[in-house]
């Protein structure tokens, strides 16, 4: 959306943006009434915001903008209303409760209307329970029938763990990372996030070798972190940047991908060495190759190429 130009004054920004609200133009309406609310934090324009954000479907700022003002949504029966109703529709169901005991502790509020709101949070508190549970239930069965899918739909399936609690994300990696039939760089991706999440205990992990190894994911890091690998793509650009950035690209996609699919195993050689094997395959050095790498990069090829 292009910037739109008015002079920065609170009751231009509020009327353009009213008048943007009656003609149903939403995202013009919330930008204009945050730009007012910038000048002035008053509870007629976070009203606005709130419902306007909430309209769009932006609940969780809607509910972050009526935070800001809770007294005086807790004062007006229409806006204590919709407060609720956004917590509940954002899933807070424990700040709902909390806002309603206060409610009852400040206020004079009918028992009807408190027991009908306890009620309806509870229920949609254990109904979204109950949602997740079998949310999780179905993303664990999905995953771990990853080995039925081709690599590609491997790579995609296996994004979905990261929607799952981390108890639940720790067992169902632990028994991905040691099937064979599991894309390398998947189970290359499934150790990384266990390492994002510092997990500390050894985990078996088959690495792209066929070795069934003991890792730490918390001590060996992230394939960003890897020494050898960050020793290898500074030279490649020490040498190449300003010689030629195409190839120095092409190099640096090919070492990103390599190094993901030897993650998380110990990679040996030397940075040197590794870089001479790059800039051989493109021809721009003769030098001979590590035999140690050359293994190593053939057997990345033949993992996930062949």
């Amino acid at each position: 959306m292009e910037p739109i130009e008015f002079p920065k004054n609170y009751q231009t920004y509020l009327k353009q943006g009213q008048a943007a609200l009656a003609e149903k133009k939403l995202p013009e309406a919330l930008e204009l009434f945050e730009a007012a609310y910038q000048i002035k934090q008053e509870i007629p324009i976070n009203w606005l915001l709130a419902t306007t954000a909430f309209e769009l479907g932006e609940i969780q700022k809607a509910v972050t903008y009526m935070k800001e003002k809770l007294p005086e949504y807790f004062k007006d029966p229409h806006k204590r209303e919709f407060m609720l109703q956004a917590l509940v529709v954002n899933q807070e169901f424990t700040l709902a409760e909390q806002t309603l005991w206060q409610l009852q502790k400040n206020q004079t509020i009918a028992p009807d209307w408190l027991a009908t709101w306890h009620e309806r949070i509870k229920n949609q508190a254990d109904f979204y329970a109950l949602e997740k549970r079998q949310q999780v239930t179905q993303i664990k069965t999905e995953l771990l029938a990853l080995k039925k899918h081709e690599p590609a739909e491997q790579v995609t399936l296996s994004r979905q763990i990261r929607r799952l609690p981390k108890s639940e994300l720790l067992t169902v990696a632990k028994k991905l990372l040691v099937e064979p039939e599991v894309f390398p760089l998947v189970r290359s991706f499934l150790f990384e996030e266990l390492a994002k999440l510092e997990v500390s205990e050894e985990v078996d992990v088959l690495t792209i070798d066929g070795i069934l190894q003991s890792l730490s994911p918390k001590k060996v890091g992230t394939p960003a972190e890897q020494t050898l690998r960050i020793a290898i793509e500074q030279t490649l650009k020490t040498r190449l940047e300003n010689q030629d950035p195409v190839t120095l690209a092409a190099l640096l996609d090919e070492v990103a991908v390599e190094f993901a699919a030897l993650y998380p195993m110990p990679v040996p050689g030397e940075a040197a060495a590794w870089v001479a094997s790059y800039l051989a395959e493109f021809g721009i050095t003769a030098e001979a190759s590590d035999p140690q790498v050359a293994a190593l990069r053939q057997l990345v090829v033949k993992r996930l190429y062949l």
